[in-house]
């Protein structure tokens, strides 16, 4: 695209807006205009970009003269804000998960290859939480050895229930250390300072009993790796501010040695092996550009013709929602 783009962020004053205007911003796109948008609780606020302190628009949807906008709002909310997009025909970028099991709609996941038809898709859905941490990782053993199976725990910082999630967070310990009761465990269904909440598979309409993240979780890896690949998750709640943490169990349907994992594993986009005494922790991990590898071994009471290999993720997987955003932009719009 010869021109610079004008660009809508909805749910600007969020945790991934915030961080994907900063992705936005150290990219250095050139962007004729960036347009912050936000619901009626942001109602005054600005939000910083390229030195200029821009106000947010809330409460009304206006995509009049954009190039493109990307949603960055909770999933409950999406479906409207697409189809208003859809109706002004300005190119629409979703980050929310609200749209992971249509299969109309192309999901993308920018480091595992191009996809054929995003540059003219009016409609284009990122991966969200775990998904993009997971994904990356995978891929890189399928193309290897083929996955036969996946089994993993996934461990949810505050930060993935949005700004919600880390003032409640925050709210929970303070009123802990001061030996106050807490009164309310919203967005989380119960208090999760320093406790760990397990995700309710009643948020869900999965007949299994799988929580949404869960089911969320094994539908975009079915659709990024196919659905022969076995998958099933755990989701908790961890008291952590922002990060993710994974442990995972993995089948693959040929044998690999475990350096050649590392190896091919060190060798991805995005993704980092560490060392015993390097950085694994999702504290760590928060800010980072990269999904980080640790404990890699093999799990020797489990059979096959393959290899049965366990190891853990730590990541910021809004940081990678924001990064896969500006790449999928990137793609759509031809900016290198």
């Amino acid at each position: 695209m010869s021109t610079a783009l004008r660009l809508g962020v909805v749910g600007a004053t969020g945790t991934l807006g915030q961080d994907l205007i900063g992705v936005l911003e150290e990219a250095a796109l050139g962007l004729a205009e960036l347009r912050a948008i936000a619901g009626e609780r942001s109602l005054g606020e600005h939000v910083e970009f390229a030195g200029e302190s821009l106000p947010v628009q809330s409460g009304e949807f206006d995509l009049a003269g954009l190039d493109a906008v990307i949603l960055c709002t909770p999933s409950s909310v999406s479906l409207e804000l697409i189809r208003h997009a859809l109706r002004v025909e300005v190119p629409c970028i979703d980050c929310s998960g609200a749209l992971l099991s249509s299969s109309e709609v192309p999901l993308v996941m920018a480091d595992l290859g191009a996809h054929d038809g995003v540059s003219s898709a009016p409609l284009i859905a990122s991966p969200t939480g775990a998904t993009l941490v997971w994904a990356p990782v995978l891929s890189a053993l399928q193309r290897e050895a083929g996955l036969v199976r996946v089994v993993g725990t996934v461990l949810h910082s505050a930060s993935s229930e949005g700004r919600a999630g880390i003032s409640a967070l925050s709210e929970q310990t303070l009123a802990l250390v001061g030996q106050q009761e807490i009164l309310e465990a919203e967005p989380i269904a119960g208090p999760l300072a320093f406790s760990s909440v397990p995700h309710a598979g009643a948020d869900s309409e999965e007949k299994d009993g799988a929580a949404l993240a869960e089911s969320q979780l094994r539908t975009s890896l079915h659709r990024l790796l196919g659905r022969e690949v076995a998958v099933s998750s755990s989701s908790v709640y961890v008291p952590s501010f922002a990060g993710q943490g994974g442990a995972l169990f993995v089948e693959t349907d040929r044998p690999v040695l475990l350096s050649r994992v590392a190896t091919l594993l060190a060798a991805s986009p995005g993704v980092e092996v560490m060392a015993e005494d390097e950085g694994m922790s999702t504290r760590d991990a928060v800010g980072c550009d990269t999904i980080r590898v640790a404990r890699l071994r093999v799990d020797a009471s489990a059979s096959g013709s393959g290899s049965n290999l366990m190891f853990w993720l730590a990541a910021d997987p809004v940081r990678l929602a924001a990064i896969n955003a500006l790449k999928l932009l990137r793609a759509r719009f031809s900016l290198g």
